[in-house]
């Protein structure tokens, strides 16, 4: 199991369970969610569309004080059905276990969302750039 602290907890990682790698920031993130059975994660975007691009489970936790997570990202992730929300001050730990227990190696239900934005913009911007 990877736990990936960035920033969020300051200098001193959080006290884990043996066999429990503390990383700091590891880069190609991308690529351990991709072969996750679940993830257990901030609310950020970036983190939970890589997790539905990929189709993994996952449980977040949008931060109480973000108004973006709160409300952004929440309406588009309830909009795609992707991901399972839980709030951090209500959540015990039998409960977030109880949500990985149900849904670790779960197949997904949401569709399959577009990852060829980057594609469809750099032809945009060739045709732009190249037109006569």
């Amino acid at each position: 199991m990877l736990c990936v602290c960035g920033e969020l907890y300051g200098r001193k990682p959080p006290e884990l369970p043996s066999g429990v790698e503390v990383h700091g920031l590891i880069l190609n993130l991308y690529e351990h969610y991709a072969a996750c059975d679940m993830a257990v994660v901030v609310g950020g975007m970036t983190t939970t569309i890589e997790l539905t691009a990929l189709r993994r489970p996952f449980v977040y936790f949008p931060l109480e004080n973000q108004f973006d997570q709160q409300l952004y990202v929440t309406a588009r992730l309830d909009r795609l059905g992707a991901g399972i929300k839980m709030r951090y001050f209500q959540t015990t730990p039998e409960a977030l276990s109880q949500a990985i227990k149900a849904n670790i190696h779960k197949q997904v239900g949401w569709k399959p969302i577009s990852t060829d934005g980057a594609a469809k913009t750099a032809a945009l911007i060739r045709g732009v750039l190249y037109e006569t």
